[in-house]
């Protein structure tokens, strides 16, 4: 499938956690029997392995889930028979922070036709158990306000660079350019427009920018379908 030519997608997520770096290793089992400790909102949270679902980007492009390298078309597969009896299943998305937005994008796609909604992205469990979680919306969500007062878009660069409403934002004044657009106006949605080869890593720096800003309706507009 060629998710370039697929139309765009608004995708809001509710983020609650900051992530350390770290790098995705090649898995080859599945979640552990007594299930997996998370911690989101510096709180930790023990996920039992039925409503789990582990899925690791390697540094090729391949998919491991569950600690089988899968294609898209089998991680859709994966994803429905074991979103269908556990409605709440959480699928850990582990990847390395030089792995590119469009992969992500693809397996975020796979993971949404298979009912995965509930997504909490991590760098390497081995050693960070802090993850972002993101809910993904039921297909067919209402698009993005087409107001300017409504919505922020940040663009996101190949190498990092970052662009709001025609400007250019450095690193050091992100948190603050966020603090002062949800200051003043609370209902704001931030959209992040990253390029296919923007990394994990530089997305993962906006989204938790964003929550730190109190930020909670947020957007990544890609190349995601419905």
């Amino acid at each position: 499938m060629r998710f370039a030519s697929l139309s765009r997608l608004c995708l809001f997520v509710l983020v609650s956690a900051v992530m350390a770096g770290g790098c995705a290793k090649e898995a080859d089992t599945g979640p552990p029997a007594e299930g997996i400790t998370l911690r989101i909102s510096h709180q930790d949270v023990t996920l039992e392995s039925g409503a789990l679902m582990l899925v690791r980007v390697l540094a090729d492009g391949r998919i491991v889930c569950d600690g089988e390298v899968v294609s898209l078309e089998e991680l859709t597969a994966a994803a429905r028979a074991k979103a269908a009896p556990v409605p709440q299943l959480i699928t850990v998305v582990e990847a390395g922070t030089a792995q590119s937005c469009d992969r992500l994008e693809a397996l975020l796609y796979a993971l949404r036709q298979g009912g995965a909604v509930n997504i909490a992205f991590a760098h390497n469990l081995a050693q960070e158990l802090d993850v972002v979680p993101v809910v993904l919306p039921a297909a067919g969500s209402a698009s993005p306000p087409s107001s300017d007062r409504d919505r922020l878009t940040l663009a996101i660069g190949e190498g990092g660079e970052l662009t709001a409403r025609g400007r250019e934002i450095s690193r050091a004044g992100l948190n603050r350019h966020l603090r002062q657009a949800f200051e003043d106006n609370p209902n704001v949605v931030l959209q992040i427009d990253p390029l296919p080869q923007t990394t994990y890593a530089d997305l993962l720096t906006v989204l938790t920018a964003a929550r730190s800003a109190g930020m909670a309706r947020i957007i990544l507009w890609g190349r995601i379908a419905p």
